[in-house]
């Protein structure tokens, strides 16, 4: 199981309390390792090569059906992660029946941004879309490389001060 590492927390003015979460895996195969141990309300997903799809939109299923209200996707294949979150989010719709029972999954992905602008424009915009139920936990989730994660843990570090 990947840990989760609290790494910030602040008390919105709008929304109230928020919580960072940082975490790495190695592949996104292994997603159910990262995802499990508690429910993500908000997620930005950096990755160091292009995901397979066939995981992203397993990912995608899990996040949605549990509450996920907004995704931004950073690094190679980005753009494609957004359109398979966007994807699967309408499929699960129409599955509920022709009526959307929830709101849309606010999703963004930054194919020309540095990964620390990417990641403060998700902790700056992550809001819940009208008809979607906000939440505080909010995991900046590396893909990939050692290196890749070394990154994102001094782009949060930034962030953060």
């Amino acid at each position: 199981m990947t840990t989760w590492q609290l790494v910030g927390e602040d008390d919105d003015p709008d929304l109230g309390r928020r919580r960072l979460y940082l975490a790495h895996i190695d592949r996104l195969a292994s997603w159910r390792s990262a995802i499990d141990p508690m429910p993500v309300n908000a997620i930005f997903l950096a990755t160091s090569e292009a995901p397979e799809i066939d995981n992203v939109a397993a990912l995608a299923e899990q996040l949605i059906e549990g509450g996920v209200f907004y995704v931004s996707c950073w690094g190679p294949g980005c753009e494609r992660v957004h359109d398979v979150f966007d994807e699967v989010d309408v499929q699960l719709d129409i599955q509920h029946g022709s009526q959307p029972s929830r709101g849309v999954v606010t999703t963004s992905w930054h194919d020309d941004e540095t990964l620390q602008e990417a990641l403060a424009f998700f902790w700056t915009t992550a809001v819940a879309a009208p008809g979607m139920r906000w939440g505080p936990t909010h995991l900046a989730l590396s893909v990939g490389s050692a290196d890749l994660h070394d990154s994102l843990t001094a782009a949060v570090a930034r962030l953060l001060t």
